[in-house]
C-alpha cells in the first residue's frame, strides 16, 4: 500500500499539473476556476482508476492470482509507456512538453469547463494508473480495494486542494509563494519531468516483473 501512496503523491506534485493549477488560479475567475480544476482532476483520476480496475479484471475468472498477474502486466506496460514517452521527449527536444504548456498561456479567460479540461489534459494518468495497480496487488477484498483506490484519487488531488484552501485564507501570501514555486518549476521543469519518467518507468517495469515472477 505504501507503493500506491507514494505514486499518488507523485501524481500530486507532477510539475506540469502544478504549473497548470497556478496558471488557472491566476486567471480571471481565480478560485472558482481552481474548484473546477480540482473537479476535473478528480473525475479524470476516477475514470483512469475505473479503466485500470477493468483492465486488471479482464483476464477472466482466474481469481486472485489472475488479478495479480494482470496487475503485473499492466505495471510493465505503464513502465514501458513512461520510458517510451521519455524517449519521444528527447527525440523532439522536449517539444511535446512545450506544446502541452501553450494552452496555459491562454488561461486568462477560462471558464469552469476550460479549467476542468486543463486538469484532465495535464494529469499524469500513467502514474495514477500505476498507483491503482499497486492497490489491487496489495489490498485483499473488494471493500479494501475500493477504499485504497479512493485514497489514491484523493491523494493525487491533495496538492491542489491544499493550495485552493490556502488561497482563500491567505491570498496574498499564497499568491507570492505559488508565483515563486512556478518560476522555480518552469526553470527546472524539463529535467524534473525526465527524472520522474525515468524513475517511475524503471520502478514499474522492475516491480511488474517481480509481480509476474511471484504470482
Amino acid at each position: 500500500m505504501l507503493d500506491a501512496v507514494g505514486l499518488a503523491l507523485l501524481a500530486a506534485i507532477e510539475p506540469l499539473g502544478v504549473v497548470a493549477f497556478i496558471a488557472v488560479l491566476g486567471s480571471g475567475g481565480g478560485r472558482r476556476n481552481t474548484r473546477w480544476f480540482i473537479v476535473g482532476w478528480v473525475l479524470c483520476a476516477c475514470v483512469v482508476a475505473l479503466v485500470t480496475v477493468l483492465f486488471s479484471d479482464s483476464g477472466g475468472g482466474g481469481g486472485g492470482s489472475t488479478t495479480v498477474s494482470s496487475t503485473g502486466l499492466l505495471q510493465i506496460g505503464l513502465g514501458v509507456a513512461a520510458l517510451g514517452y521519455l524517449a519521444v521527449r528527447h527525440r523532439r527536444g522536449h517539444a511535446v512538453a512545450e506544446q502541452q504548456q501553450d494552452p496555459l498561456a491562454q488561461a486568462d479567460h477560462l471558464g469552469p469547463a476550460g479549467a476542468a479540461s486543463i486538469a484532465a489534459a495535464v494529469q499524469g494518468w500513467p502514474v495514477v494508473a500505476a498507483a491503482v495497480t499497486a492497490v489491487l496487488k496489495s489490498a485483499a477484498g473488494t471493500g479494501a480495494q475500493a477504499l485504497g483506490v479512493a485514497v489514491v484519487v484523493l491523494l493525487s488531488a491533495s496538492t491542489f486542494v491544499t493550495a485552493h484552501v490556502l488561497a482563500g485564507r491567505q491570498p496574498e501570501r499564497t499568491a507570492a509563494w505559488l508565483g515563486a514555486l512556478r518560476a522555480w518549476i518552469e526553470a527546472h521543469r524539463d529535467r524534473a519531468i525526465d527524472v520522474l519518467l525515468l524513475g517511475v518507468g524503471g520502478y514499474l517495469i522492475a516491480h511488474g516483473l517481480i509481480v509476474q515472477l511471484t504470482a
